[in-house]
């Protein structure tokens, strides 16, 4: 019977009406639980009162700006250009002399010589000295060239500045000599080949190949040759005697 009392006794603690009204607004912990869960957060109230104090200060600059008078602005202020002190030299009211060159018309011819003879001197004061030393030879010279030709290590130089260098011709009597011994070595290599030519065809059983007519023609492009021949050699001979320009 007590155990009864007691499970009934519990049921009316425990009633869902009395539960819910004890979390109500009218409670402490219901009103917490209400601001916090539906109303403003804290700092809500002091960040509208930043805000107003800040729209206030923004009217009152609006406010300020707009009743303020052009007249009561200050002006630009302008960038004044540099003093520059010049210093002055010579006598009060002294005029320069007016160079000789700047007179206009012509000039006389005493002046005329006397500036020639001044830049003549000029001149020669600005000449270098003579050399003190003995002047390079062409054997000198090659060698000189030589080096600078292969940047300062000639390949055997002692016999190839000997072949290359001729200091009794010039470069144009050089390349000259080198263009008629090519040519000597072309009309001298046709000269040959003519010679078989002919050897064959006089050794040749072939009577189109044995044509007197065509061994005469190949016999008269033969002495054409050997004169051609002449004449490249007497060439090559008058080159190499002759003096450089």
């Amino acid at each position: 019977m007590a155990q009864l009392e007691d499970t009934q006794q519990l049921e009316r603690e425990y009633d869902p009406d009395s539960l819910i009204g004890l979390l109500g607004r009218g409670s402490t912990a219901g009103s917490k639980l209400y601001r916090l869960y539906y109303g403003k957060p804290p700092g809500a109230s002091v960040g509208n009162t930043y805000n107003k104090h800040n729209m206030d200060r923004l009217r009152s600059f609006k406010s300020a700006s707009t009743t303020k008078s052009s007249a009561d602005e200050k002006p630009l202020s302008r960038s004044t250009p540099p003093e520059v002190r010049v210093p002055r030299v010579g006598r009060p009211g002294k005029r320069a002399e007016p160079h000789p060159d700047s007179d206009k018309g012509r000039r006389p011819a005493a002046i005329i010589l006397a500036n020639l003879e001044r830049e003549a001197e000029e001149l020669s004061s600005m000449q270098p000295p003579a050399p003190s030393g003995p002047l390079l030879d062409d054997k000198e010279k090659a060698r000189l060239a030589s080096l600078m030709q292969y940047r300062g290590a000639p390949p055997d130089a002692s016999a190839k500045i000997a072949v290359q260098y001729d200091p009794t011709k010039s470069p144009g009597q050089l390349r000259e000599i080198r263009m008629l011994e090519r040519l000597f070595s072309e009309v001298l290599h046709e000269i040959q080949l003519l010679k078989q030519d002919i050897a064959g065809r006089i050794s040749c059983s072939d009577e189109n190949l044995r044509d007197q007519s065509n061994v005469r023609k190949l016999q008269g492009d033969l002495k054409f040759k050997v004169q051609e021949l002449g004449r490249i050699d007497a060439l090559i001979q008058q080159t190499e005697v002759s003096s450089p320009c």
